[in-house]
C-alpha cells in the first residue's frame, strides 16, 4: 500500500495564518491524493485536505502503537455524507481498505502493517514538504 500526494500549488496561502498556524490552513493545504493497494490505483481524488489527512493519520498511528488496534476513519470537513476513508480490522493482521470514492468498489485486504507503514511514510513526506514550503509541523495542528 501506498499513499501519494501533490501538492496544490495554485493556491497561495495566507502568510498571516502561516505565522499564526490558524486552522483555516487545515482547509487551505490541499491538494492530490492517490492510493495504492497492491500496485493498483485503489483511489485518486484532486483535492484533498491534505494536513487534515495527516492529522488523522498521525492521531489512529499513536493508538494503533499504544495498542488499541481500533479502525480508521476519515471523515473530512469537506464532504458531509460519510467517511472518505476507512481502514477496519477484518480478521488476524488483515484489514480492509475502503473508500466511497474508490475507483474499484470491493475494498482491498492489506496487512495491518503495511497500512501503518504506508500512513508513517505519507506523514513523514508531507511533513518534509510543508516544513520547506511553509515553515509548519502537523503537531502544531494536533489538537
Amino acid at each position: 500500500m501506498k499513499l501519494v500526494f501533490e501538492l496544490n500549488t495554485d493556491r497561495t496561502l495566507d502568510r498571516d495564518l502561516i505565522s499564526a498556524k490558524n486552522k483555516k490552513l487545515l482547509a487551505d493545504i490541499e491538494g492530490e491524493l492517490t492510493i495504492y493497494c497492491d500496485d493498483r490505483v485503489f483511489f485518486r481524488e484532486d483535492y484533498i485536505l491534505l494536513l487534515e489527512l495527516a492529522i488523522y493519520l498521525k492521531k489512529w498511528i499513536t493508538q494503533i502503537e499504544s495498542g488499541l488496534l481500533c479502525d480508521f476513519s476519515y471523515e473530512t470537513m469537506d464532504y458531509d455524507e460519510g467517511p472518505i476513508l476507512e481502514f477496519k480490522k477484518d480478521h488476524g493482521d488483515v484489514w480492509t481498505v475502503q473508500s466511497i470514492w474508490a475507483l474499484e468498489k470491493t475494498p482491498a485486504y492489506i496487512d495491518l502493517l503495511q497500512i501503518v507503514n504506508a500512513a508513517r511514510d505519507y506523514i513523514d513526506s508531507f511533513q518534509e514538504e510543508i516544513r520547506i514550503k511553509y515553515a509548519l509541523e502537523i503537531d502544531d495542528f494536533m489538537w
